[in-house]
């Protein structure tokens, strides 16, 4: 991953900021959301429209979003560097990161905890601006030794955990090892890799948009809210190919109670009263986007819901 030019990178990084370089300001009503990363996210060895930021952008703009993706990955870089040109990388407006990288510490053979800790303060900075963070793993080469390869993939799934942030676990999910989707190094995404990998990891970019509060449709902040906090309801979006199928689905409880009980329950923590449903305790505007979501699915919108005269006997059970 060009890891000979991570030193010359980041001094490059601090010329420009040197010389008054600002990041384009966001339009009215815009979301900006900051990809932070290496050459996997620069876009090393493809037109910059092929990039994974500017096809993110493009995907969502597509789904009618407006959303602008910030390009701060950096050839080179391991989690350190990335670290240290970190504050320059967050435009004041930023709403959201997505941070890849590691992939470099990995091809060095840096000890996992230094990565860690590296990814960890990242993170901390990220969250101590307000802004949500989704974050994307990486996969140590095998040749690096079964011992290290364990203990670079639990990196990631430990910090998410540990800071509460989404985890997208594998960046090069379907197009690693697919030669038709890499370029000849066999480490770089060509464009139809990045595509790939867009797609794949869409679900939650959106749910990261939710926790920014960004410009996307009510329904699919709804959807995205229920996939991150419920996660053996998830079904709720399946036709029964899904695993969890036989878990209760929480379109039957949109169906079965008005919606006044719905959004006090939502408002409390539904797995107060049932354990397969959510924990959280959501604010009025997100329960406004689950019942608009679940309204999507079943085909009747909340509008059209009674509000609280269903039978006291369908109240929802214990």
């Amino acid at each position: 991953m060009k890891l000979h030019i991570s030193r010359l990178s980041l001094l490059a990084a601090a010329l420009v900021f040197s010389l008054g370089f600002q990041p384009a300001r966001a339009a009215p009503g815009e979301t900006v959301i900051v990809a932070l990363g290496d050459s996997l996210t620069a876009g090393y060895g493809l037109p910059q429209d092929q990039s994974f930021p500017a096809q993110l952008q493009a995907a969502l703009k597509a789904r009618g979003q407006n959303v602008r993706i910030v390009n701060a990955g950096v050839s080179g870089d391991t989690a350190t560097a990335a670290l240290q040109r970190l504050d320059w990388a967050l435009p004041d407006d930023t709403r959201a990161v997505i941070v890849e990288l590691g992939g470099n510490d990995a091809l060095q053979g840096i000890p996992p905890e230094g990565t860690k800790q590296a990814l960890a303060k990242i993170i901390e900075k990220v969250q101590a601006k307000g802004l949500p963070v989704l974050l994307a793993g990486i996969e140590a080469p095998r040749n690096m030794g079964k011992e290290y390869v364990e203990q670079f993939h639990a990196i990631y799934p430990d910090l998410a955990a540990q800071y509460d942030v989404l985890l997208y676990p594998f960046f090069l999910d379907g197009a690693a090892l697919h030669d038709g989707l890499m370029q000849r190094d066999g480490i770089h995404p060509n464009g139809k890799g990045v595509a790939v990998i867009v797609d794949k990891m869409m679900p939650k970019v959106e749910a990261l948009l939710a926790e920014a509060g960004g410009n996307v449709d009510s329904a699919s902040v709804g959807k995205a809210l229920l996939e991150k906090n419920c996660a053996r309801c998830h079904s709720i979006t399946a036709t029964g190919a899904s695993p969890l199928a036989k878990a209760p689905p929480l379109r039957d409880v949109y169906r079965r109670f008005p919606v006044q009980e719905l959004e006090s329950g939502f408002a409390e923590g539904m797995g107060s009263r049932h354990r397969d449903m959510p924990q959280t305790q959501f604010s009025t505007e997100q329960v406004s986007a689950i019942l608009n979501y679940l309204g999507s699915i079943t085909g009747v919108p909340p509008s059209q819901r009674p509000r609280s005269d269903l039978p006291e006997q369908e109240a929802i059970p214990p």
